[in-house]
């Protein structure tokens, strides 16, 4: 009320209760807004540890097989070391680069109809 009556406001004129409501509906959108960005940031996040291992493993695998594979690119170092590993734990799974990964999910697309 005192507000009121220095703003010269009728009691009518100003309703708190859509003030309230529109405050919360603000609220709620930045809420929504901030789990949002908090998922991308997650997921950011988890992608960067993927990075950071595939360069370790990279940078480990150049530095081990250089005399070895010197005629090998790095690409192509990490790729054997994955058929290497596959190997070892009885599975003999080449590794899917991106031609071959699109050809079967085409081939997936085909089985499907």
């Amino acid at each position: 009320d005192l507000l009121r009556s220095i703003a010269n406001v009728k009691p009518e004129q100003l309703k708190l209760k859509d003030f309230k409501l529109k405050d919360k509906v603000t609220s709620a959108k930045a809420m929504a807004a901030a789990k949002q960005l908090e998922k991308e940031v997650s997921d950011l996040e988890s992608e960067r540890t993927k990075l950071k291992l595939r360069l370790r493993q990279l940078s480990e695998l150049a530095a081990e097989k250089v005399s070895l594979l010197h005629d090998l690119q790095p690409e192509q170092m990490l790729q054997l070391e994955e058929i290497a590993a596959r190997m070892r734990q009885g599975k003999l799974e080449l590794p899917l680069d991106d031609q071959s990964q699109k050809l079967k999910e085409e081939r997936d697309e085909l089985k499907k109809r």
